[in-house]
């Protein structure tokens, strides 16, 4: 948005405007009003604030150079306090070793410096040879599986795509930093978790094998969130025009006006706000995508992280989990 003209901040700036109204004016006819207010209150000040502030705040390049330095500095210490959480075995054995929260600003920092230009070489050897190993093995040790699968999936993309080729690395050094990421994989399950992270680990390693081979009687939260999947279409079928209202999934789906919702943003929206709120969405995410995609010699050029990092973080929010479980 930032490096967009005034004319072409419109387009996603409206689309905006009417999703959010939409999601507004689906709270007079929530079947979950407790819920409802409070997701609304949250959208209308945290929503409205973080999309407005990078036309604010992020006006030229120095602006993206200094979040990136941020971005990096704080995934390394979070990296770091993932790493030393994760070694104590210090949780009980019912609670949950995931973080999500660290593990998306983990792997925004790695998209980050991969897409970031950098003359220096001995600079550009310190972020290859040593951040990218350390906030690889901090993702890991984050025990989320969402951004780690979601930034696996950009690196396939900027390995097979020239459009999203990192200008940092070559087609060669991206595949060694997935291979970095296995390694990471690898060597913290065996040499580091411990405890209840080492239990939560190979719970999670054996439920995802056992989706990947269809086994039937895989468990999880995987599949129950495949369950939630399912319910939420149910659900949306029952009102399929303009939704159950905002926060309605946790009435739908549980008859209770709690802090609850199926996992997944498109499900999540298209049970509370109908088709109407669907496709209001889709509207304002391609309007975002057809403005980067108007000046992409631009900003691939300059910002070249925008788009790996817009997918990245889209691709974790299309399948969220409620915060306090991961």
């Amino acid at each position: 948005v930032a490096v967009s003209s005034a004319s072409r901040i419109g387009s996603p700036v409206r689309a905006f405007l009417l999703f959010a109204a939409a999601v507004s004016i689906s709270y007079f006819y929530t079947a979950a009003p407790n819920y409802g207010g409070e997701k609304l209150a949250g959208f209308l000040t945290l929503g409205f604030g973080l999309f407005f502030a990078s036309s604010l705040l992020i006006t030229g390049e120095r602006d993206f150079r200094d979040l990136t330095i941020g971005t990096a500095l704080f995934g390394m210490v979070v990296a770091a306090s993932s790493l030393s959480f994760s070694a104590t075995g210090a949780m009980g054995a019912n609670e949950n070793a995931a973080h999500i929260g660290k593990g998306q600003v983990i792997g925004l920092a790695i998209l980050m410096l991969l897409y970031s230009h950098i003359s220096n070489r001995w600079l550009r050897i310190f972020v290859l040879m040593v951040c990218v190993p350390v906030l690889a093995l901090g993702l890991v040790s984050a025990e989320t599986r969402g951004p780690l699968f979601s930034l696996a999936f950009v690196l396939m993309l900027s390995y097979f795509v020239d459009a999203m080729r990192s200008p940092l690395v070559s087609r060669r050094q991206m595949a060694i930093v997935a291979a970095v990421l296995v390694g990471a994989v690898m060597l913290l399950s065996v040499f580091w978790f411990y405890g209840a992270e080492a239990a939560r680990f190979r719970y999670k390693a054996a439920e995802t094998i056992a989706l990947l081979q269809g086994d039937s009687q895989a468990r999880g939260t995987a599949v129950q969130r495949l369950g939630y999947y399912g319910a939420a279409l149910d659900s949306w079928l029952k009102r399929p025009l303009l939704g159950w209202g905002i926060g309605g999934w946790s009435m739908a789906y549980w008859h209770q006006d709690i802090r609850e919702y199926p996992h997944n943003l498109f499900l999540e929206v298209l049970v509370e706000q109908g088709l109407v709120g669907l496709l209001l969405l889709s509207f304002f995410l391609m309007s975002v995508f057809r403005q980067l995609r108007a000046t992409f010699s631009e900003t691939a050029g300059r910002f070249p992280f925008l788009l790996p990092c817009g997918i990245y973080l889209l691709s974790i929010r299309s399948e969220e989990r409620r915060v306090g479980k991961e």
